[in-house]
């Protein structure tokens, strides 16, 4: 058996990512980090969401606050210093943020904890995910249209909380390598042979410690690397 994949990274746009010598077509996937909001790092007191976000709270009987500090709706057990959302009339309540160049695309996700009742949509400008009203970790996919992100009652009664937000910007592979930041950064290539015998790879990794799968052909055949010592697994009599 002879080459059976090659894969030079030589794209300089696109995500389709080229097998030379056989048909071990990949797709590359890729996210940097625009924004996160872990409200854990929350501080006390009324009103208070991590401070990077902007909180929109119009009318008597709405508000955005940091849970188990000084908030009245969606505090339980696990969700200490989350964001929540509450209106009891429906009038607009959001925590937003201007970190997004218009044209590009992105990936937001929402970890909801509590949903007592409505539900939340992730928004930019006229564009919006579906309603999110069930406890989980929900994701929205868009190419902006303006630099605003919100996450935003969706109408009506609502009381939810939140933890946890990221917005990612969508990438496309760069030239003659790619950069994976370990966080859904990776290459599908669909189903290999079983047959393959060898593998060999440039990799250069900017932390040295922690354990990384750089290859993973099935699940049980792969490369470890763990503080700078690469360890085979599944292959007979591996040399490294």
């Amino acid at each position: 058996m002879g080459l059976a994949a090659l894969w030079k990274l030589d794209e300089s746009t696109g995500i389709v990512i080229a097998d030379s010598a056989g048909s071990n077509t990949g797709t590359w996937s890729g996210t940097d980090l625009i924004t996160n909001g872990d409200f854990e790092i929350a501080g006390a007191g009324g009103n208070d969401v991590f401070g990077t976000w902007n909180e929109t709270a119009q009318g008597a009987n709405v508000s955005v606050q940091d849970v188990d500090v000084d908030q009245a709706h969606g505090g339980t057990s696990g969700t200490t210093h989350a964001c929540n959302l509450w209106t009891d009339n429906g009038d607009i309540v959001q925590v937003t943020q201007s970190v997004l160049t218009i044209g590009k695309t992105y990936t937001a996700t929402v970890d909801i904890k509590v949903a007592t009742v409505g539900g939340v949509v992730i928004q930019n400008q006229t564009q919006q995910s579906a309603e999110l009203s069930t406890v989980a970790v929900h994701s929205y996919t868009f190419t902006a249209i303006s630099d605003t992100v919100s996450i935003k009652r969706s109408g009506g009664a609502t009381d939810i909380t939140l933890k946890d937000v990221a917005v990612r910007e969508n990438v496309d592979p760069s030239d003659r390598g790619l950069l994976f930041d370990g966080v859904g950064d990776y290459i599908d290539i669909g189903d290999t042979s079983i047959n393959v015998k060898s593998v060999s790879l440039w990799i250069k990794q900017s932390v040295i410690a922690g354990n990384e799968f750089p290859i993973d052909l099935d699940g049980t055949s792969y490369l470890s690397i763990e503080s700078g010592v690469i360890t085979v697994y599944g292959f007979t009599a591996p040399v490294v």
